[in-house]
């Protein structure tokens, strides 16, 4: 667990924001009220994430030398097991490997990585110039048309300030916020957050594709400024949700372990990377079923019974310990591959008048 245990419960009701909104994508074009749902939720999970990321950071020079050792070997490995299992699973699917390149379901392990090399050298510039510079750059990365999902670089880039303030923020400044707010502030951000979900839903040329920061804005809206705004309301609302989350916590984080639906959201947070990676696979059947003919209600259903099963089961202890098996062996084939690649140092070489003196 994280050393505040806020930290945890955070975490855990993001992972549940992404796994719910995962099952909402498959019905989002059936009824206005998941669209609104699924608004609200993208506005704020994935940044908000990027956020707790970056505030567990003590030591940016420690969490960079760890990064590529730790994060890379994951990342290969998890997204070739992924793509075995879909070419198992979906016929016609061939084995490839571009989704290596263009990372889809993996793609935050590879943006971790490069924000944790990255905050080694962004810590050495004043707070403010390095948060005006990634805000900046997250918003203008939208204009360049060919900043797609190759290796992840348009998320990278659009998420990083989020990362960024999180470390400033850091633990013992979360846990500041979580003493000083009350949960009636609670009620004025979420409501905030709610009225922009409400805006983008029923306004025209406003796209939920404008969430994921995967594309350029050419290809997401008509209109390059209205996706400007969507990017730029994204930043307002995670803010808004850390205002939130931080005002309805424990203002003792000792205190959470002891509060019943706290420690069930610190120990799912705990888990998030086995929720993470193993949930799409819980949402992936429904793509064979033909959805059209299902009533509302039974979507409901679903998304609601999917989203809880699906996490029940991703953070079970069965799941963590396979999650953590396998890192443990594609580290492991990580470092054999690279002790072998790595040179070997030449033989001395032992002189003519060396020889003479042994002999």
């Amino acid at each position: 667990m994280a050393k505040d245990a806020r930290i945890d419960v955070f975490k855990g009701i993001l992972i549940l924001l992404v796994v719910a909104g995962h099952f909402l994508l498959q019905f989002v074009s059936y009824d206005r009220a998941f669209e609104l749902l699924y608004w609200w939720i993208y506005l704020v999970h994935m940044p908000a994430f990027s956020l707790c990321s970056g505030i567990v950071i003590r030591s940016p020079e420690r969490s960079a030398r760890s990064a590529a050792r730790s994060l890379i070997p994951v990342y290969v490995g998890f997204s070739l097991l992924h793509v075995t299992i879909r070419t198992v699973e979906v016929a016609g699917v061939t084995w490839t490997l571009v989704p290596l390149l263009f990372p889809g379901l993996h793609w935050y392990l590879l943006s971790l990585m490069l924000w944790r090399l990255a905050l080694v050298w962004v810590v050495r510039l004043p707070r403010w110039v390095s948060l005006a510079g990634a805000v900046t750059a997250s918003l203008l990365i939208g204009f360049v048309p060919h900043a797609g999902s190759f290796l992840s670089i348009s998320r990278t880039v659009v998420f990083f300030p989020f990362f960024l303030a999180g470390y400033f923020i850091g633990i013992d400044g979360f846990g500041r916020l979580c003493q000083r707010l009350s949960p009636v502030v609670a009620l004025v951000p979420f409501v905030g957050i709610s009225a922009l979900a409400v805006v983008f839903t029923f306004t025209d040329g406003f796209r939920i594709s404008q969430l994921t920061g995967k594309k350029p804005y050419v290809e997401t809206s008509a209109d390059l400024w209205q996706a400007l705004v969507v990017r730029l309301a994204a930043m307002v609302c995670t803010a808004l949700l850390v205002c939130v989350v931080s005002a309805v916590l424990a203002r003792d984080s000792s205190h959470v372990k002891n509060q019943g639906s706290f420690a069930w959201l610190a120990r799912i947070g705990s888990v998030s990377m086995s929720v993470y990676l193993l949930h799409l696979y819980f949402v992936y059947p429904l793509s064979w079923v033909n959805l059209n003919t299902w009533p509302v209600w039974a979507m409901w259903l679903v998304i609601l019974g999917g989203t809880t099963i699906a996490v029940a089961v991703t953070a079970s202890q069965p799941a963590v310990v396979l999650v953590a098996r396998l890192s443990n062996i594609f580290l492991k084939v990580w470092d054999i591959g690279a002790r072998r690649l790595r040179p070997r140092p030449r033989p001395r070489s032992i002189s003519g008048d060396g020889a003479q003196r042994n002999s």
